[in-house]
């Protein structure tokens, strides 16, 4: 199974700092729930088929540890996809994220996938096994509050950030971008710096949606489940 997948995963190439991944208890601004007046919603299209037994798949967001390990925790944000053509649907943000995925630094991060309908995870390893697609590049970002652009997180998110919700984007780094990264970890650590703080990068290059909330997030069906998503851990 793709490693995306794998609630037991090794250990990325270019790490993130530990403290940027963990998950921990959440202050009480997680319980708040974005004003409606400023609903956003994820739109797209699902392609491809999945597994024979898979009925007519959901679309929802599955919730992941800084956008790697998958989270047991279910979204309330779910779309049926239509049958005809070009089979659209469209997840309506209208409420936070569960506090228990929202990580150390106020963030949480979701892939929009495509799940059996009939199935009812409890556990990190069924929701894996409940995936029948997925989105390739797009992934969603909450934040609950604003990050500035020349803080840590705003250097890791390529921008600064306001609180809410935000889709990024991501990509493999060119080799000339990766090139860079290597050679300014080298140069921190040579100085007795931290490279992680000093050269923060995910191990895909992220940065936000071009059109934000009107791209077209594709959902990829794949017919033997395994279904890949951005990987940023």
């Amino acid at each position: 199974m793709n490693d995306v997948l794998c609630v037991c995963r090794r250990r990325a190439i270019m790490t993130v700092a530990p403290v940027l991944l963990a998950i921990s208890g959440c202050s009480s601004d997680s319980d708040s729930h974005p004003d409606p007046s400023n609903e956003v919603a994820i739109q797209g299209v699902a392609t491809g088929q999945g597994p024979a037994d898979s009925g007519r798949p959901v679309a929802t967001l599955v919730w992941s540890k800084g956008g790697g390990q998958i989270l047991a925790a279910r979204s309330a944000v779910r779309s049926e996809i239509e049958l005809a053509e070009p089979r659209r649907y469209t997840l309506k943000l209208t409420e936070s994220p569960p506090a228990e995925v929202v990580d150390a630094q106020g963030l949480a991060f979701a892939y929009i996938a495509a799940v059996r309908p009939d199935r009812t995870p409890q556990n990190a390893e069924e929701m894996a096994a409940s995936i029948v697609g997925g989105s390739r590049e797009f992934l969603l970002v909450y934040s609950q509050r604003d990050v500035a652009s020349d803080s840590l997180m705003g250097k890791y998110l390529r921008g600064a950030v306001t609180a809410g919700y935000h889709l990024f984007k991501a990509r493999a780094y060119t080799s000339e971008e990766s090139a860079g990264i290597s050679a300014c970890k080298q140069t921190a650590t040579g100085q007795g710096k931290n490279p992680e703080v000093e050269c923060p990068a995910y191990r895909m290059f992220v940065s936000p949606a071009p059109n934000g909330f009107g791209e077209q997030v594709q959902v990829e069906l794949d017919p033997v489940s395994r279904p890949r998503f951005p990987d940023l851990s």
